[in-house]
């Protein structure tokens, strides 16, 4: 009888051994390997430009698929193509040249992302913007990731976005924001010349900009659109601090820009003017009391009523002790065959007392 080397067995325990290991990851039920996934992302379609001042700001949102319908699980990097076009040209839609005009890589997209959206601020010197008036700037992404030894895997080009460069205003002037009873009020001068000292191309309006400054994660949103040099803003409250900024609006041969910001104007408005008088008063003597009536204050600061009474050749007494919650009283304290006089005021939460109403005279007969 043979018997086996001791090599021979070594390699016998091992294949039993991979064997075992294989039933027990359940080898068996596995398909042929998968090759590994490749993340293209998907096509932006979103890419919008503007022009704020002497500044391009561009702007889409961050793919978060790939062409496989699948999420996208490896950081994007973007690309970003221009193509200036002089006056008088039509621009192409073919990008001359195969590099970008800007990269950026997945370490440094964090500096122009906000929440999904992506912006990139194209800021012109004086010099740059002064040259290139009257231009069509003409603006392209490709998104990026990177496979197997950093290799590209680039997006489809996104749609095309273009804006021509229009000869602004300066920053609107003189901007101020004063406090009315039931509203904040703006106005700023009308804008006279241009950036570059040129005539400026048609003005069609102005944007009004607001912060609510109290709020951590507050952002800087538009409120209003007017052609006035004026706005008047309800929508507030009181102890809140508003920050408001203006720009105005051009247009020519179809395209739209603004200025920059103009320097801010602050307010923090206060409860600091009594309500309106109330109104529609009227008064009925019912045989054993006079009932009053009167329409609801529509200012939501009011906290509550006073009814006033005057009879004949007497002085003015308030008839309520403490304030009306709402607009109804009954007064039963009138003696028959006398004249009274009524009025109404309203009050505020800061104990700020409006005006008397109209005045209603009722006989006790």
């Amino acid at each position: 009888m043979i018997r086996p080397s001791r090599q021979y067995i070594k390699i016998l325990l091992l294949a039993l051994s991979l064997a075992a290991v294989c039933l027990f990851w359940n080898c068996a039920a596995e398909g042929p390997p998968r090759p590994p996934r490749i993340q293209r992302p998907a096509k932006v379609t979103d890419l919008a430009v503007a022009q704020v001042g002497r500044t391009l700001r561009l702007s889409f949102n961050a793919p978060l698929r790939a062409m496989d319908g699948r999420r996208l699980t490896k950081p994007i990097g973007v690309e970003i193509f221009r193509q200036v076009t002089p006056p008088g040209e039509s621009p192409s839609n073919v990008f001359v040249g195969v590099k970008p005009w800007v990269s950026i890589s997945p370490r440094n997209l964090a500096r122009y992302q906000h929440e999904q959206e992506i912006v990139y601020e194209d800021r012109l010197s004086s010099q740059q913007f002064d040259r290139s008036v009257g231009e069509i700037f003409s603006f392209m992404v490709v998104t990026l990731t990177r496979g197997f030894r950093g290799r590209p895997r680039l997006s489809d080009p996104s749609n095309i976005a273009r804006i021509k460069l229009l000869d602004v205003s300066p920053p609107i002037q003189g901007l101020q924001v004063t406090q009315a009873p039931r509203s904040l009020n703006l106005q700023w001068a009308t804008p006279t010349q241009s950036l570059t000292g040129g005539s400026l191309p048609p003005l069609v309006g102005y944007r009004i900009y607001r912060r609510q400054e109290a709020h951590s994660a507050s952002t800087t949103k538009l409120v209003a659109e007017t052609q006035k040099p004026s706005f008047s803003d309800t929508n507030f409250q009181y102890d809140q601090t508003y920050s408001y900024t203006v720009r105005a609006v051009f247009e020519k041969d179809g395209y739209t820009a603004e200025t920059a910001d103009s320097v801010p104007a602050s307010i923090t408005p206060r409860d600091i003017f009594p309500p309106n008088p109330p109104q529609g008063l009227t008064a009925v003597f019912t045989g054993r009391a006079v009932q009053l009536i009167w329409k609801p204050a529509l200012a939501p600061d009011i906290a509550g009523y006073n009814v006033y009474r005057q009879a004949q050749g007497q002085s003015p007494e308030r008839m309520n002790p403490g304030l009306l919650r709402t607009p109804v009283f009954s007064d039963s304290t009138v003696v028959q065959g006398r004249q009274y006089t009524y009025w109404v005021t309203a009050v505020n939460l800061v104990h700020h007392e409006s005006l008397p109403s109209r005045k209603v005279t009722v006989e006790t007969r």
